[in-house]
């Protein structure tokens, strides 16, 4: 078997359902640059999204990914976009999941967060490794400055644990470890009947806590175990699928008859602009889609890492992705979410209310 060397970390199957023609492996869409803040045009999607051994070199990965996953996953998306028998609600969230764990943008903030916590722990690595020495190699300790020590220390914690191709590679573990551990969540698809397209990015899943975000928590607000969760993924520029938690939110498809509204819309695609790294895609991008990349990011607030200290010398490190706290008309909390008393971690409970 042929090694795969340009590994497409937004998978094909994807891409294709926001083209002028899913079905054809050529489909074309209309594509904006993140980076360069430059409208592209119209461009063939299969040389998006992709790197050359993104997995290390001589991986099995995508080739298992493709085996396991992706096979049944576009048979999934096809049946949900022919509008055909709707797939178990495991099925959709095994879909979203593996999305959101594969993708370039996930990795890279996977990256940032792990050099993050070497620097956070470099004062314990250097004085470990100056113990090390004093009781290993005393005398050449005797010849060694700190300044130099924590030269070493950080540029070894770098080799070890900022190897990008291990970052993703162990994301994906996350994703098949993770994929069982996830329960709770009911998953649904809405239709998009407006003018305007949805759109997606680089980092299609959209993670969201609209219920604890209301409640002004300080932190823990984006983890996939929150009660409050929603995980939503643009199939089409027609559909989206919805995962959401129904011990908080009532079921999003008996709100508005399945059906986004133009806010929904217009809400949704101004998230995928803030999330995205590198682009943004559709069938057709707004026609005013410079102006309105221009003023989403710059309202755009930075992701913030937060530290809480506990007891007996520990520390726990969150992210927070300071999203819009948007109203959604697709979105309504159960009554009783008000009586909720809220403490840390936040978790769902496995008995869905």
């Amino acid at each position: 078997m042929s090694e795969v060397k340009d590994n497409h970390f937004v998978p094909r199957l994807y891409l294709r359902n926001f083209t002028d023609k899913p079905s054809d492996k050529n489909g074309k869409f209309d594509f904006f640059n993140l980076k360069t803040m430059e409208h592209i045009g119209v461009i063939p999607h299969g040389s998006q999204m992709k790197e050359k051994y993104f997995y290390e070199k001589g991986s099995d990965i995508e080739t298992r990914i493709g085996r396991e996953f992706e096979g049944k996953h576009a048979t999934f998306v096809r049946d949900v976009l022919e509008n055909k028998t709707l797939p178990s609600s495991a099925s959709l969230l095994e879909i979203t999941l593996l999305m959101h764990f594969r993708t370039r943008a996930q990795r890279d903030e996977d990256l940032f967060f792990r050099r993050h916590m070497i620097d956070q722990n470099m004062d314990y690595l250097v004085s470990s490794f100056k113990s090390h020495l004093r009781k290993k190699l005393w005398i050449f300790a005797k010849f060694i400055n700190d300044s130099v020590i924590e030269k070493i220390v950080r540029q070894g914690a770098h080799q070890q644990y900022l190897k990008k191709t291990d970052s993703a590679a162990k994301l994906i573990k996350n994703f098949e470890r993770i994929k069982g551990e996830m329960t709770g969540l009911e998953c649904v698809v809405l239709d998009n009947q407006n003018s305007t397209n949805l759109i997606s990015s680089d980092k299609p899943v959209l993670l969201i806590n609209p219920f604890l975000q209301r409640k002004r928590v300080n932190f823990g607000k984006d983890g996939m175990f929150q009660m409050g969760i929603l995980l939503l993924l643009p199939i089409s520029p027609e559909k989206i699928l919805i995962c959401y938690d129904p011990n908080i939110y009532e079921n999003p498809y008996t709100i508005n008859g399945g059906v986004l509204s133009e806010q929904d819309v217009e809400k949704l695609n101004r998230l995928q602009i803030q999330c995205g790294v590198e682009a943004i895609y559709s069938k057709a991008l707004p026609k005013n889609i410079e102006i309105l990349v221009a003023e989403v990011l710059r309202q755009k607030k930075p992701s913030q890492l937060i530290t809480v200290h506990l007891p007996g010398d520990y520390h726990l490190t969150y992210k927070e992705s300071n999203l819009p706290n948007y109203t959604f008309d697709f979105l309504r909390e159960k009554s009783w979410t008000n009586d909720i008393k809220l403490r840390l971690p936040y978790s769902r409970p496995e008995v869905i209310i």
